[in-house]
C-alpha cells in the first residue's frame, strides 16, 4: 500500500511537471518553503501583544479558542487593546485518541488553558488578530532587537546581516526564524554572507538528526557554501546512513556535499543513491533503499545546475540525470528535466523505452512524446542567408513523432494540446 501511494504521488508530480504553464524555476532551493518569518510578520502588523488561552467557545458551529490579553508590546494608535480584554480566535483542532473534537481541558492543537502566546494584528483589534508564536522571553527579545536593527534598512541583502548572530541562539524558534531570514533571498543572498556563516554550528546541526529537522535542507546548502573538503565526510555520513524512512531536506545536504566535492562526490552518490538497492540504518541494519532517498538526488542536481555548475559541468549533470531513465518510477521526471536541460541525445533510447513492458505508466509515455515534440521544434542560429536552420535532432524527432502518432494517436494528441500553441 505504501509503495502504491508513493508511485501515485510521483505520477501526480510528473503530470504537474509536464505542464508548459509551470512557473520559472527561482533561485530558492526546491525543498525550501519560507512562508513569512516572524520578523516580517511583525513588520507588517501595527499591533503586537501578549495573551493567554483561557478556554473554548462555539462560534457558528466551530470551536474557537478564547484568549485574554495579558500585556501590550506595541499599540501605536491606542486602538482598544487593553490588558484583560477577551477575544475568540479559531485554531484548528486535532482529534483526541477517541476521535472526539470537543475538549474540556485541552484546547486546539494540543494547547493547554493558560498557555501564553504573542499575537499580532494589522488593521485593528480583534478582527484580524492572530497568534504569532508561543510566548517566550527570548523570542520577544529577539523580535524587539531585530525590529530596532532593521529600522531604516531597505536592502534585502543588508537585512541578512541582522539575523546572522541569532543562528546560534539556543531557542529553537529564534534560531529557526533567523535561518529562514538568511535563506529568504535564495542562493544569491546566502552566498553574500558565506564568509560570516557559523560553519561549526551548521555542521553540528547537520550531524544531529534531532536538531532542527525541518531545517536540514537549509543547513545542507549553507554547509556547501562555507564548508571545507574536510567537512565532506560528515555530510556524506549524514547522507548515507538512514536515520528515518523519510528525511525532509536531505536534498539540501546532498546539494551541499556536491558543492564541496564536485564530480568525485557525484560519482559517490550515483553509486549510493541510484545504483545501490540497499542502505544502512543508524543501528547497523541493511534495508532496502527507500524511494525518497533515490529521488532526493534529482532536486539536488537541479540545484547544482542552477547555482554551482562551476563545480560540476552541465554535461556531467546531464549524464547523471540519464541514470534515472533506468528507474521506471522516476524516468518520467528525468525526461522532463532533460528537456529543460536541452539534452537532445536520447531519441533512440526513448523510443525503446516507449515499448518497455516495465514502463506502463501513461505519464512516462507522455513525457517521451513531449520530449520528441519539443526537440522537433528546436531551431539553431540563422545561416549565412539569415534563415533559421533546423538541427539534425529536430528533423529526427519529427520523424519519430510521426511513428508514435500512428501507433498511439491519443497520447500524441493529448500532449500536443498542452505544448503546441493554438492558432
Amino acid at each position: 500500500m505504501k509503495h502504491t501511494l508513493i508511485v501515485f504521488l510521483s505520477l501526480l508530480l510528473s503530470l504537474l511537471l509536464l505542464s508548459d504553464r509551470l512557473p520559472a524555476q527561482g533561485s530558492r532551493c526546491a525543498w525550501v518553503t519560507v512562508k513569512g518569518t516572524l520578523s516580517r510578520t511583525v513588520e507588517q502588523s501595527q499591533y503586537q501583544f501578549r495573551a493567554k488561552r483561557i478556554g473554548t467557545e462555539k462560534v457558528d458551529g466551530r470551536q474557537t479558542t478564547v484568549f485574554e490579553v495579558t500585556g501590550i508590546i506595541r499599540n501605536p494608535n491606542d486602538n482598544g487593546i487593553r490588558v484583560g480584554r477577551k477575544m475568540t480566535i479559531w485554531e484548528p483542532t486535532v482529534p483526541t485518541v477517541t476521535g472526539d473534537l470537543e475538549r474540556d481541558t485541552e484546547l486546539a492543537d494540543g494547547h493547554q488553558p493558560g498557555s501564553a502566546v504573542i499575537m499580532v494584528s494589522h488593521s485593528g483589534f480583534p478582527e484580524d488578530a492572530r497568534v504569532l508564536c508561543e510566548a517566550d522571553e527570548r523570542v520577544e527579545a529577539y523580535l524587539t532587537a531585530t525590529a530596532a536593527a532593521l529600522n531604516g534598512i531597505a536592502d534585502e541583502k543588508a537585512r541578512i546581516a541582522v539575523f546572522l548572530p541569532y543562528l546560534e541562539s539556543e531557542c529553537e524558534v529564534v534560531a529557526s526564524d533567523a535561518l529562514d531570514e538568511v535563506v529568504a533571498n535564495g542562493y544569491e543572498g546566502m552566498s553574500s554572507v558565506r564568509d560570516r556563516l557559523p560553519r561549526e554550528l551548521i555542521l553540528q546541526r547537520i550531524a544531529n538528526p534531532n536538531a532542527f529537522p525541518s531545517q536540514l535542507g537549509n543547513y545542507g546548502v549553507l554547509a556547501g557554501l562555507c564548508g571545507t573538503t574536510d567537512d565532506a565526510a560528515l555530510l556524506e555520513a549524514r547522507i548515507r546512513i538512514l536515520d528515518a524512512e523519510y528525511r525532509h531536506g536531505i536534498e539540501g545536504v546532498i546539494a551541499g556535499y556536491l558543492m564541496i566535492r564536485g564530480e568525485s562526490g557525484l560519482t559517490v552518490l550515483e553509486d549510493a543513491k541510484v545504483r545501490a538497492l540497499t542502505a544502512m540504518t543508524t543501528d547497523g541494519n541493511e534495508v532496502r533503499l527507500p524511494f525518497n532517498e533515490t529521488y532526493a538526488l534529482i532536486p539536488a542536481l537541479r540545484f547544482i545546475w542552477e547555482h554551482a555548475s562551476d563545480r560540476i559541468s552541465k554535461e556531467r549533470l546531464r549524464q547523471s540525470m540519464r541514470l534515472f531513465l533506468d528507474k521506471p518510477e522516476l524516468c518520467d521526471l528525468a525526461i522532463v528535466q532533460l528537456v529543460r536541460w536541452k539534452d537532445w541525445s536520447l531519441h533512440d533510447r526513448l523510443m525503446l523505452l516507449y515499448d518497455d513492458n516495465r514502463v506502463l505508466v501513461p505519464a512516462t509515455r507522455r513525457a517521451i512524446v513531449r520530449y520528441l515534440l519539443l526537440s522537433s521544434m528546436e531551431k539553431e542560429d540563422v545561416d549565412s542567408d539569415s534563415k533559421e536552420v533546423r538541427p539534425a535532432h529536430a528533423i529526427k524527432a519529427e520523424e519519430l513523432l510521426k511513428v508514435l502518432e500512428e501507433r498511439d494517436p491519443k497520447t500524441v494528441a493529448d500532449v500536443k494540446r498542452f505544448v503546441v500553441p493554438s492558432d
